[in-house]
Parts: C-alpha cells; structure tokens; sequence
C-alpha cells in the first residue's frame, strides 16, 4: 500500500507520521521544534523527526506549518513570533534536496481542514470550514476537495475577522480580530477579569462541568462572539459543516450551544442548516493533511 510521510510544525513541537492512501497513522514521532532558537535548530528537528519515520516505500512528504505559506514554490511568507527566523525558508526545496522525495508544504490550518476532510470528521463534505481555536484561531476552507487559499496563497485567515473596530489590538497588529475575543488566552483573561484564577484551559472545562457560574458565563460570553464571527463565515462562504479543533473546543457543547443560538438567529435561513461540531482527528488532524497533500497533489 501507498505511504507518505505527514509533519506537522508548531512552535514548541514537531509531529511526524507515516501515513497509508487510507488515512490510516502506521507510525509516528513527536519530537521539540525549538522554535524560539531559530531556524537552524526548527530544521534540525525536522530533519530528526522526517528520519525517525522514513522508509523506502515513502512516496512524499507533506509538511503543515503556522505562518503563511507559498504552496507553489513551499517557501514560507511570514512566520509567527514562536518560529524564529522562519520566515523566507524555502522550506519544499530544502526538503526535496536532502531527502529525494517530492514535498509539499502548507499553512498548519489549512493543513488540518483537508486533513478532516480526507479521513476526519468533515469526510466528503462539499464545503467545510475548520476553525482550530487554541493560542490563536486558525483556520482552513475545504470546497470540493481543494483547499481555498485566495489569489496568493494566504487566505482563509478567519482568526483575524475583525468583529469591533473599536476594540483589542490582536497579535496580528489588527484590531478586533476574533482571535483577540474567542482564543484560549482570551477566555483565560475574562476569567482573570471576572475574579476568576484558574491555571489551565482543563481546569476550565471542569469547572463549566461542576456548574460555576462564574465559567459558565464567560464561556457563554466568547461562544456568543465567535457565533457573531461565524455569522459572517457562513453568509460568505456557505460551509455545509463547521469543524472545531484545538484547546478551547474540549469545553465542547458549552462553548458549540452559544454559538448555534447566535447562528440560528442572525445567519441567513439558506445557511443556518450548517452543521457545527468538534473535529475528530484531534492533534493528528495536521499530520493526516499534510499526508493529504502528497496524495492528491496539493490539493490544488
């Protein structure tokens, strides 16, 4: 059977897997990135975590990786703060070069989208929408079998929507971008501003389950504004499917009920049909879609 390599690039880790034409992880490798020491020590990693898995009946690689991406030429645009350096790597031929085997490489996001598309919870869907909800909001658009990517590769950054042009500066140096209202550091500071000290995004989820209030209501409050920011995704884009991924979609119906009462009332009636769940791929959702790419080409 067919088999390609799938590596998934964050900032404090590098997963790696191999992967069968079906989906299916026959091995993998997690392995640091150090992404903070630069890209001398990312690709270091990388290099550690491709050969910890490669085998001769390998027949690609395909690499997902934060920041924005050229998919035509593999070489990285822009990177994020946690990948020093990373920026300008023209990562594909790096790859290609050391390792003889055709590579292809993604936005992590849009990496995770066509990786549940293929073998996840959004299996054959015709339009499906991914939102990873973690540190930040990423995300990734699948329409019939390609990933949308706009006219120069860096579209679909649904995190940055602005929804109060009035509000918090995010991280991106936009101001009112969702990612800044609806992100796992988000929730974690409402809580703070609620008189709410609680350590880790787990510990909310079993707060929301005891019954508090106090969680209960903040979480109300972000799912509302996500709900808001959904509005506009699905009046744009018309996802028959909305997958959640990442740290803050573990809190699962507490956070999904406040976001379909705001979609069901506000979307337009032809959209509010629109299925909205958790993603089921998990922390492999990156690894099994940027196999993907080796085995439908891009999926351009």
């Amino acid at each position: 059977m067919t088999r390609a390599i799938g590596v998934d690039i964050g900032g404090t880790k590098i997963l790696s897997a191999v992967i069968d034409e079906k989906g299916n992880i026959i091995k993998s490798l997690r392995v640091p990135s150090e992404g903070k020491e630069g890209r001398d020590k990312i690709l270091s990693h990388l290099y550690e975590a491709i050969e910890g898995v490669i085998s001769e009946d390998i027949v690609g690689i395909g690499i997902g990786t934060a920041g924005q991406v050229d998919p035509d030429t593999g070489t990285i645009v822009t990177a994020t703060p946690n990948l020093k350096d990373w920026a300008g790597t023209p990562l594909k031929d790096i790859i290609e070069k050391r390792f003889g085997l055709p590579t292809y490489v993604d936005n992590d996001g849009n990496v995770a989208a066509l990786g549940e598309w293929w073998a996840g919870g959004g299996r054959g869907a015709r339009c499906l929408l991914c939102l990873t909800i973690g540190t930040g909001i990423g995300s990734g658009i699948v329409y019939e079998g390609k990933v949308f990517r706009g006219a120069k590769g860096v579209g679909a950054e649904l995190g940055h929507m602005s929804i109060k042009y009035d509000g918090i500066r995010c991280n991106c140096g936009g101001i009112g971008c969702i990612e800044a209202y609806a992100s796992g550091p988000a929730l974690m500071r409402k809580l703070q501003e609620k008189g709410k000290s609680i350590a880790t995004p787990e510990d909310v989820l079993r707060y929301a389950e005891s019954g508090d209030t106090i969680v209960l209501e903040a979480i109300e409050e972000i799912g509302t504004l996500l709900g808001y920011a959904m509005v506009s995704f699905i009046n744009i884009f018309n996802p028959d499917i909305i997958l959640l991924s990442g740290g803050v979609s573990n809190l699962g119906d507490f956070l999904i009920r406040p976001v379909r009462k705001i979609v069901d009332t506000y979307a337009l009636p032809g959209g509010r049909d629109v299925k909205i769940t958790r993603a089921t791929l998990g922390e492999n959702a990156g690894v099994v879609g940027a196999s993907a790419l080796v085995f439908l080409k891009g999926a351009r």
